[in-house]
């Protein structure tokens, strides 16, 4: 299945808005006298997580990355080009894609999304929706953010079959009080689901409910990660795969990446 162009637009608009977790912390939501269910068990898989992946003061050292590589739209027909990307913390985030009629363009920069379509139309989307790919480039640092913040409820939900494969299955979902959140949609929304390899302890996918369609049915989202490769000692993901509906929208294969160029606030504006 081949999604046009104008589908992807509209699962993207209609989709309920999902907040990052930088977000998450922003909200009047954090009860400081209760804590979150920790399970000792998920606590324990994610810190070897986050060994494997360079250990925490390796990741928490990076400020901002600037990658280039390809990048593929599973529209109808499906689109090839060449892509700069770059990420700053976790609210910034842009990608420029050279297409055969001209250059996309993707930005989530502090709360706010909009695609530039090729032909120069601006469209404002879901703060999520565009903020998705770039938050989950390095989704080690999300969890880092996780296992620092005692909001945040941490699950182990066991060693599952995914795909085909086993993994153990790790969810992460922030909690609020009664008066932020009083029926636990917000909660809800917050949950993902990382898919962590056994063998070697780094992240495969990420799996979340983004919200509903136009028919109120839910919109699942995975990001799946593949072809690791140390940089600058840290495990970074080369292949990049956005899904909805288990349906593959985008790809980003990474050629190369840097860190800490430099990054401010006018990269990530038009």
């Amino acid at each position: 299945m081949r999604f046009a162009r104008t589908q992807i637009a509209l699962i993207l608009s209609s989709c309920l808005s999902l907040p990052g977790w930088g977000q998450l912390n922003s909200i009047n939501s954090t009860d400081n006298s209760q804590q979150a269910q920790r399970d000792l068990q998920a606590l324990t898989i994610l810190n070897q997580t986050i060994t494997a992946a360079g250990g925490a003061a390796n990741l928490g050292a990076i400020h901002d990355f600037s990658a280039s590589g390809t990048i593929t739209y599973y529209w109808d027909p499906q689109v090839t080009g060449n892509a700069t990307v770059q990420g700053r913390g976790q609210e910034q985030f842009r990608i420029d894609a050279t297409l055969q009629d001209g250059v996309r363009t993707v930005i989530a920069n502090n709360g706010m999304g909009s695609v530039t379509e090729t032909d120069g139309r601006v469209t404002l989307v879901p703060y999520q929706a565009a903020i998705n790919l770039g938050s989950m480039t390095f989704p080690f640092t999300t969890l880092v953010a996780a296992i620092q913040d005692t909001s945040v409820m941490i699950t182990y939900v066991g060693l599952v079959d995914h795909g085909g494969s086993q993994f153990h299955d790790i969810r992460v979902q922030k909690t609020y009080t009664s008066n932020a959140d009083p029926t636990g949609a917000q909660s809800a929304l917050s949950a993902r689901d990382f898919f962590i390899d056994p063998n070697t302890f780094l992240v495969a996918s990420v799996l979340n409910i983004a919200g509903q369609d136009a028919n109120g049915n839910s919109v699942s989202r995975e990001v799946v990660f593949a072809n690791y490769q140390t940089v600058g000692g840290v495990a970074v993901p080369f292949q990049i795969t956005e899904k909805i509906h288990d349906q593959s929208i985008v790809a980003l294969q990474l050629t190369q990446i840097n860190f800490n160029t430099g990054l401010t606030d006018a990269s990530f504006t038009k």
